[in-house]
């Protein structure tokens, strides 16, 4: 007897799941490896707040300075794009022309080679013939930068410092930073929050200018061109050779250049009498920045705007960025506790370290809420040791899944610690359909060694079968298209390694953990319907396992056993009376069909789409526009002091204001929102609501108001656009006037707003054009006054000094047209030639003509894109059918035409993939289903229950107030992942226990009871894993809660519906016009698949 069971044990334990049972000291090996790779991938893995993802874009940058956009779009733009547009591969081209400006943006298709997109496109374009002034066509990648550590913006907080000191000030304080070993760059930007923090842009880059008094100069007889020619006469820093003196060689050189911008005002002029004056006699000096931009940031809840310089520092690749940047602020501190401005400050407007702390902190305390409302909800279902069991193995597959995603470079980022999570709640069922069935193992006597070994055995395939098709549903989103595809497949990937090291860990070295921390029970519980259909050899092992053990009454069991099993009975005769009932049972099967048709028409349609919800984040930013053509010192003066209108919200960090040209934009950044919420302040849409009521006054003063609130997800566009278009040149004033057509018609749809175009018309352009005769009679080369204009408007460039470092040009202008160029100035333009001087009037005809701010294509087509926003409380999926609407039914002029825009549409391939990657999912778990039960209506009957769980979520969407989102179908395909387990182990066990003997009604029943208890769990871990993300924030919540919504009613669905479905299917009699039906219902998606497949046959044999 004593080899027989022997021979029993070694056949549990026989195979690859056995082996770690056998070989448990393997197992500790690969555990302490495991735990020791992972705790040192956790430090090594970079960590980053967004994903750093490759963006596949190409953009073709050509600068022609003085260009209109219409020249720009003419001789540049569309001559690239006429050059490019037949390259394989491509997917879009888009440009758009600025003012001496060209930018092409290249969409190549999804999955192609982008460099070699890229090399081609550098090779055609190296063809074109591009006017002479025009600068050559900068084609490159587009990134995020990876590297960027923070931004901040220098302040004097006293307000006594220049612009200029400020400058200087950012370059020595960019020297220092850039000498730390940890910091790579400097970059001196436009804003302190570009994304990427280009260091290209310096916002410190000027010209001097020396501008020069016309009418004292005409009064000494000087001109521009002979003050210049002295300048550079005197100007000279050039070698004259190596000569010989006594036997040596020296090197010789003429060094008479000045170091300092105002050192040429000491140039001496010589005059036409014979005299000579200074330049400072008749010029003053002045500096003009490269990029006319007025910043200035406003910290805390004060009134007052400071002016600022931007700052963004950039890390050494692959240096962790908390080191570099804790060197990098103690480096700023102690600078700014010396330095020459006494109250220069400086504040932190991207500061990515605070950001990632922030992210793991909020991970950390999810990871704790759901770590605890797990173990209290398997400990007080299952026990106390199986909660112990499942706290300690699960961090097992996270610390696999650190391992996988730093072997193959990826990164920790919100997208990842999302979802792991999710993963979380996912992942716990494998662990709890092992250890419950282990559990209940030992409760029937069994020792933890066979236990264990039975309960793999019992449950590998199931699992297995149920991990796979959870597994299978992320696969296609690993490679959806466009940027936001990128985005996303950090999910897929993340929860994908997770399933994998969980399935992995919980066949194999989760045995070995069980065996350590089990033990042997002195009692069991008899159960004659389990003892009664177990196989002899079962029997046996169990027998021998039972001696020495005593029998426990039900009286004895434990308070919480006593419940399941009250609880499980009152299920098995709820279950028996439902199945034996006809009428009830079949309004229970049709009940869900019936609910999902009436959600369809009267709760679906309530509920509203937006591509990525917002939520109560941290920032806020405002667009003020004016009219187009206004300067930036003018724009400042009609804004005023916005002080009063951003200050005084305690609720407020800083806020940051940039004026350039006719817009201004303020970046409103608030107090973290769990700070905020702590010290009970107000969310960021009551603060926007109030910044916006300041700004009413702006509004009625013609000024357009746009406010624009962060979104947790990627970046996203506007959820209403129109795109008009026009093949036709000629048409492009019809645009524009039909644009602000449908701009007016927006206007009057209530909750529409920031209502904008791409484009809009500017004061205008003036043509010159010279008269050829008459100049030539004076025998006046026509690019002599057209030189003659361009001198004048923008000055004469006479030498060049360095000032920290880089390269400052130094201009000669005239006064007249330092400001307005007036045309009547222009005209009085003089120049001498042959010994006379000439008016440019007497040569020149000036037209005026409309011009536009921007002209923008679409694969070659010329564009206009009206954009809106919608307000909060308002159905954006009723307002956007709204503005289609519109724009169908407006007659547009002969020529135009219009197209589909905003976020719906430019993410149409995304929408379109997710769509598919659902039905692939669908496909997929059906063919793993079949492999696994050999018949077709099974897994139909299996994939019942997730279908008709739709109308639960959207009920559940519809009373937590989320909207259908992205999140929402990431989360509906996910939830189809794990719903499935379900129906998998309850039809897998309908089907063991009928190989054991049981009657077909009776293992039906049995296999519903038995797994009553683990499905309860699994849900309820599930659910309560998931719940902690779904109230992080509105972001996750329609991912969080479709998933919870959903696998509560698919657990119901599967207790009473699928067992009612399998007993009129397989249980009752045959001929039931019933069961007809339903097997008719069930198999006509395969039939339909045949019947198509057979009718491509024949199409094919008749050809």
């Amino acid at each position: 007897m004593q080899t027989d069971i022997k021979k029993i044990q070694e056949k549990n334990e026989k195979g690859f799941f056995g082996f770690w049972v056998r070989k448990y000291r393997i197992s500790y090996l690969i555990i302490i490896g495991l735990f020791a790779l992972g705790v040192a991938s956790v430090f090594s893995i970079p960590k980053e707040s967004q994903p750093n993802v490759e963006l596949d874009l190409i953009n073709i940058t050509t600068s022609y300075p003085g260009a209109s956009p219409q020249d720009i779009d003419n001789l540049i733009s569309h001559k690239i794009y006429k050059e490019i547009k037949n390259i394989e591969n491509i997917n879009k081209i888009t440009s758009s022309s600025y003012l001496g400006f060209s930018s092409v943006l290249v969409t190549p298709k999804t999955g192609v080679d982008v460099d070699a997109i890229k090399d081609e496109i550098n090779n055609n374009i190296s063809n074109i013939g591009f006017p002479d002034d025009a600068n050559d066509p900068v084609v490159q990648k587009l990134k995020f930068d990876s590297n960027r550590v923070f931004s901040l913006i220098l302040y004097d907080s006293n307000g006594k410092a220049s612009r200029s000191e400020l400058s200087k000030y950012a370059k020595e304080l960019k020297k220092g930073l850039e000498r730390l070993s940890t910091i790579e760059t400097v970059g001196l930007s436009i804003s302190a929050q570009d994304v990427g923090g280009s260091n290209k842009s310096d916002d410190t880059i000027y010209k001097a200018e020396i501008i020069l008094d016309e009418a004292k100069m005409n009064q000494l007889g000087l001109s521009l061109a002979s003050v210049a020619n002295t300048i550079r006469s005197v100007n000279i820093d050039i070698p004259v050779g190596n000569f010989e003196v006594n036997n040596k060689k020296y090197d010789y050189r003429i060094e008479d250049k000045n170091k300092e911008s105002f050192d040429f005002l000491n140039i001496p002029i010589a005059l036409p009498r014979g005299d000579y004056v200074t330049i400072s006699e008749f010029a003053t000096i002045q500096r003009t920045y490269k990029n006319d931009i007025d910043q200035s940031v406003l910290v805390g809840s004060g009134s007052h705007f400071f002016d600022g310089i931007g700052m963004t520092v950039n890390k050494v690749n692959k240096v962790s960025i908390f080191k570099s940047s804790k060197q990098a602020k103690e480096y700023i501190e102690n600078a700014l506790a010396n330095a020459p401005i006494p109250g220069l400050k400086a504040t932190y407007t991207y500061d990515l370290g605070e950001y990632i702390i922030r992210d793991y902190e909020q991970l950390g305390s999810n990871a704790i809420a759901t770590i605890v409302l797990v173990f209290i909800t398997m400990f007080l279902f299952i026990g106390l040791f199986d909660a112990v069991f499942a706290t300690i193995t699960l961090p097992l597959a996270f610390l696999s899944t650190f391992i996988i995603l730093n072997t193959f470079d990826y990164s920790m980022n919100f997208l990842t610690n999302f979802s792991l999570l999710l993963s979380f709640g996912i992942a716990i069922d494998t662990i709890v359909v092992i250890v419950q069935a282990a559990n209940a193992k030992t409760r029937l006597g069994y020792n933890p060694r066979s236990a264990i070994s039975l309960a793999i055995r019992e449950y590998a395939i199931p699992v297995i079968s149920g991990v796979s098709t959870t597994i299978v549903v992320f696969v296609p989103m690993m490679i959806l298209p466009g940027v936001m595809g990128k985005f996303l497949a950090f999910i897929p990937v993340t929860i994908f390694g997770v399933l994998v090291s969980g399935l992995a860990l919980a066949l194999t070295v989760n045995s070995a953990i069980y065996l350590l921390i089990a033990r042997k029970k002195k009692f069991y519980i008899e159960n004659e319907t389990i003892l009664e259909y177990m196989s002899q050899e079962e029997k046996d092992l169990l027998w021998k396992e039972r001696e020495g053990k005593q029998k426990k009454e039900s009286t004895t069991i434990p308070l919480r056993n006593r419940i399941v099993e009250k609880f499980v009975g009152g299920y098995r005769n709820f279950l028996t009376v439902l199945l034996h009932h006809r009428y009830i049972r079949r309004i229970v099967i049709f009940f869900p069909i019936i609910l999902l048709f009436f959600i369809q028409i009267f709760v679906t349609p309530h509920i509203d789409f937006q591509m990525f919800p917002t939520d109560d984040n941290d920032s806020v930013t405002y667009i003020i526009k004016s009219e187009n053509g206004i300067n930036t010192k003018k724009m400042s003066q009609e804004l005023g002091s916005m002080g009063p209108i951003f200050g005084g919200l305690p609720e407020m960090k800083y806020t940051m204001k940039q004026i350039k040209n006719n817009q201004a934009t303020l970046t409103v950044m608030l107090h973290p929102k769990e700070e905020r919420k702590a010290k009970n302040m107000r969310s960021v849409f009551e603060i926007n609501d109030i910044i916006k009521k300041r700004l009413q006054p702006l509004e009625t003063k013609g000024f357009q108001v746009i406010d624009s609130l962060l979104t947790s997800g990627p970046p996203g566009g506007h959820p209403i656009g129109i795109k008009l278009i026009t093949q036709d040149y000629s048409k492009l004033s019809d645009l524009i006037a039909s644009s602000k057509k449908i701009q007016a018609e927006l206007a009057r749809i209530n909750g529409v707003k920031n209502i904008q175009t791409s484009s809009q018309d500017t004061p205008g352009q003036f043509i010159f054009q010279v008269n050829k005769e008459a100049a030539l009679l004076q025998q006046i080369q026509p690019s002599q006054i057209y030189n003659t204009i361009i001198t004048s408007l923008n000055g004469v460039k006479v030498a060049t000094i360095e000032d920290s470092g880089e390269d400052m040009d130094v201009v000669l202008k005239l006064d007249t047209f330092d400001g307005d160029a007036n045309i009547d100035a222009i005209q009085n333009i003089t120049f001498p030639h042959n010994g006379s001087v000439y008016r440019v009037a007497d040569f020149i005809t000036i037209q005026s003509k409309n011009s536009i701010a921007q002209i923008s294509r679409e694969n070659g087509e010329i564009q206009i894109e009206v954009t809106a926003d919608i307000e909060d409380g308002y159905n954006t999926a009723e307002l956007t059918q709204k503005a289609a609407q519109l724009a169908k039914e407006f007659e547009f002029p002969q020529g135009i035409e219009y197209k589909k825009g905003g976020e719906n549409e430019e993410n149409a391939d995304l929408i379109q993939a997710m769509v598919m990657a659902f039905f692939s999912a669908i496909l997929v778990i059906f063919g793993i289903l079949t492999l696994q039960f050999d018949s077709y209506s099974k897994p139909v009957l299996i994939l019942y229950s997730v279908i008709m769980s739709f109308s639960f979520v959207s009920l559940g969407l519809l009373v937590t107030g989320n909207p259908f989102s992205m999140p929402f179908a990431i989360g509906f395909i996910a939830f189809t992942g794990v719903a499935v387990n379900h129906g998998i182990i309850l039809i897998d066990a309908i089907n063991q226990n009928m190989r054991r003997g049981m009657e077909p009604f009776q293992a039906l029943v049995e296999a519903g009871s038995m797994r009553l208890e683990p499905m309860v769990v699994t849900t309820l871990t599930t659910v309560l894993g998931i719940l902690p993300i779904a109230l992080q924030d509105r972001f996750w919540a329609g991912m969080g809660f479709t998933i919870i919504f959903g696998l509560i009613a698919a657990t119901f669905l599967t207790l009473f519906v699928t067992t009612s479905l399998y007993y009129e299917l397989y249980t009752r009699q045959k001929g039931s016009i019933i069961v007809k039906v339903l097997k008719w219902i069930f198999t006509l998606p395969i039939r339909l698949i045949k019947g198509i497949w057979n009718l491509v046959r024949k199409q094919r044999k008749e050809r």
